[in-house]
């Protein structure tokens, strides 16, 4: 709801640190696509993952727009059917959209959004505080994250829609890398923005603080 704000400081910091929520999901279609609204891929080189300068992105199917950082020109887009989650009630259907870029096609290196629509409580009522942070704790699990430091995050836009949520820093369990997760709240929807990068210099990269900052989910 526009000017409505569901989440609150105290209970992301306390929970982001104490949910331990796995998020269950049935990917039912994958694909590859060079997307129509970047710009063109220079003529001397094919390869789409090869894209010098960041690009404004929309998304209908995921309800998002987001700037995609250089070396982003093939995007993976998977999303699955109606489908239950843990924690969730046997009635809740769950519809997920996930967008991911390896940049310039290099594994550990990358970044992706991931809309739940319309997600539920365990009691059925619209997504709370545990709903967002069971998927960031989620993804942190997935990919071996120690955390450095978490911020609770809340923006404003211009339509009134007020969206709150955590940023999530990390690296992996030796020191290495970087990871940089945010779970945000929007109407009834869950976004969650990943980046990631076996080399680090992720969290003051331009790109990449665009990537994050920039980011915009459709109002209703």
């Amino acid at each position: 709801m526009a000017g409505k704000s569901r989440l609150t400081t105290p209970r992301i910091v306390l929970l982001v640190s104490a949910l331990v929520l796995v998020l269950v999901s049935a990917l039912s279609w994958a694909q590859y696509r060079d997307p129509a609204d970047a710009p063109p891929i220079p003529e001397s080189n094919n390869d789409a993952t090869v894209r010098t300068t960041p690009y404004h992105y929309t998304s209908e199917e995921g309800n998002f727009q987001v700037t995609w950082p250089s070396g982003c020109g093939e995007l993976r887009i998977r999303a699955n059917e109606p489908n239950n989650f843990v924690g969730e009630e046997e009635t809740d259907l769950i519809l997920v959209n996930n967008v991911t870029c390896d940049q310039y096609g290099e594994e550990g290196e990358g970044c992706s959004v991931t809309a739940v629509f319309d997600a539920r409580s365990a009691d059925g009522g619209e997504a709370g505080p545990e709903q967002v942070l069971a998927r960031v704790q989620n993804a942190l699990k997935t990919f071996g994250v120690t955390i450095v430091r978490q911020e609770p995050i809340k923006r404003e836009f211009p339509d009134g829609l007020i969206v709150e949520g955590v940023d999530v820093y990390g690296t992996n369990a030796e020191g290495n890398g970087q990871f940089w997760v945010r779970g945000i709240l929007a109407s009834h929807d869950i976004y969650l923005l990943t980046a990631w990068s076996a080399e680090g210099q992720l969290w003051e990269h331009p790109e990449f603080q665009e990537f994050f900052n920039g980011f915009e989910p459709f109002a209703e």
